[in-house]
């Protein structure tokens, strides 16, 4: 029943003034794949669940003939109704990859916020503070719910330095390329929400050597049209080691940014 449920809230073209859900694209009112996905499974496996439990509903004396054909119709309606529920989520995953844009660039205005403490080394304190950047990233889905996600970061965060005579202030460039998957827990949806993890270099202009890290990324897209301009956000976190090095001298400090991100994307 949820799954036919499904369906008819999925009218296609031929209904263009039907109700559409939110979720949806292009106003069809096909809920997520994964959604009907897990609806139809459930109810599978809960018809499944209900043919076992009335055979055991009966004595535990040996059952006769036909009360074992009964069991077996049971096990094999409860078997084609999960085979069923596989083709229909198969085939509203395959409508969604012709349907809908595969790509996207986003671009646009960071913040980054570096998490590491200050450090000492002999009698100079030295602090990372917060700074202003941009960014562009191309994402390639690979399914509806799967993507591959390439970006590109410069920020300019300040590096204070305490020491005997003072404290001064310099700008430090910050280059940072990353590559990971990301996870669209709507599919290809107007409302886009999706959790990634990535594997990152970061390139420092002075006083930090350059280093590796890893992170993770939570951020929405928000589709003005089914394909074309959208607007997003998005929040990254990074685990990066690294050393101060002044005069020959280092010490380890944790860069770590929490980078904020607002802007456009293209999706086509």
């Amino acid at each position: 029943m949820l799954g036919l449920v499904t369906r008819l809230q999925s009218p296609g073209e031929t209904e263009p003034y039907a109700w559409g859900h939110p979720f949806d694209l292009d106003a069809e009112g096909t809920l997520p794949a994964w959604f009907q996905a897990a609806m139809q499974l459930a109810c599978a496996t809960l018809l499944s669940t209900i043919g076992s439990s009335g055979v055991l509903a009966f004595s535990p004396q040996p059952r006769a003939h036909p009360q074992e054909h009964t069991h077996m119709r049971r096990q094999i309606v409860s078997l084609t109704l999960i085979a069923l529920g596989l083709v229909a989520v198969s085939t509203n995953v395959a409508r969604a990859a012709e349907d809908m844009p595969n790509n996207i660039l986003r671009f646009g205005l960071a913040w980054v916020v570096p998490g590491g403490d200050p450090t000492t080394i002999g009698d100079v304190t030295f602090e990372t503070n917060d700074g202003y950047g941009f960014y562009a990233d191309y994402e390639r889905r690979i399914v509806p719910w799967f993507g591959l996600d390439t970006q590109i970061l410069w920020a300019t965060p300040a590096v204070d330095t305490l020491g005997t005579s003072g404290t001064t202030s310099n700008s430090l460039t910050v280059w940072t390329g990353s590559f990971g998957t990301n996870f669209h827990f709507f599919g290809r949806s107007r409302f886009d929400l999706y959790l990634g993890l990535f594997g990152s270099y970061t390139s420092f202009s002075e006083t930090l050597d350059n280093a590796w890290g890893y992170g993770g990324v939570l951020g929405f897209d928000i589709a003005l049209t089914k394909s074309g301009l959208a607007i997003l956000m998005a929040v990254r976190y990074s685990q990066v080691g690294t050393n101060y090095v002044v005069s020959g001298n280092s010490a380890s400090v944790d860069f770590d940014p929490l980078t904020y991100q607002l802007g456009l994307g293209w999706r086509f």
